[in-house]
C-alpha cells in the first residue's frame, strides 16, 4: 500500500493513522494504468464506493491495535453497491470532499486489488453493476523496524 504525502506528514506531526483517516471512503477503480502513488490525480473508471453501511457514511477504524495492526470494529459493515461493471485492480482511501486530483496534501491511501499478490485479495475482482460489495476484511499493519 502506498500512504500519500500528505497522509504521512499528518501521522508525524498531528495525530495517528485512525485520527487522520476516520470519516473517509474507499473508492474502487478499474484502471488500465494505475496512479504511481497517492499523491498522482485518479485514473481510471470508478466502480464502487464503499461507506459505513453503505449510506455515504464515513468509515471509522476500530479503536484499538494488536501486534501493529488496527481494522474493522466489530459489528461494523463496510459496503456499497457497485455502480459501473468491471474487474477492480485499484482502490484509495479517501478523505470527506477529496476531488481525485493530484495533491501533496489530501490524507490518502492506495492499493492493488486481485486474486493473490496485491493489497487487497478479493475471490472476484469482477464486478456486476447493481450488485452489493461488502468488505469482511481491511487490516492496516505498520511494520516492525529492522
Amino acid at each position: 500500500m502506498k500512504f500519500s504525502t500528505g497522509l504521512r506528514n499528518g501521522i508525524l506531526v498531528t495525530g495517528s493513522v485512525k485520527s487522520q483517516l476516520d470519516g473517509g471512503t474507499i473508492k474502487v477503480f478499474n484502471a488500465s494504468s494505475i496512479p504511481t502513488d497517492a499523491d498522482a490525480a485518479e485514473s481510471g473508471t470508478l466502480l464502487l464506493t464503499i461507506s459505513l453501511t453503505g449510506t455515504g457514511s464515513g468509515l471509522v477504524f476500530d479503536t484499538t491495535a494488536t501486534s501493529g495492526v488496527v481494522g474493522i470494529p466489530s459489528g461494523a459493515v463496510w459496503k456499497g453497491t457497485i455502480a459501473t461493471s468491471g474487474t477492480a485492480n485499484y482502490f484509495r482511501w479517501v478523505p470527506s470532499g477529496d476531488t481525485g486530483a493530484s495533491s501533496t496534501t489530501a490524507k490518502r491511501i492506495q492499493g492493488t486489488i486481485g486474486i493473490a499478490n496485491a493489497d487487497m485479495i478479493w475471490t472476484v475482482p469482477a464486478l456486476v453493476s447493481g450488485n452489493e460489495k461488502i468488505l469482511n476484511a481491511f487490516n492496516l499493519a505498520l511494520p516492525v523496524g529492522s
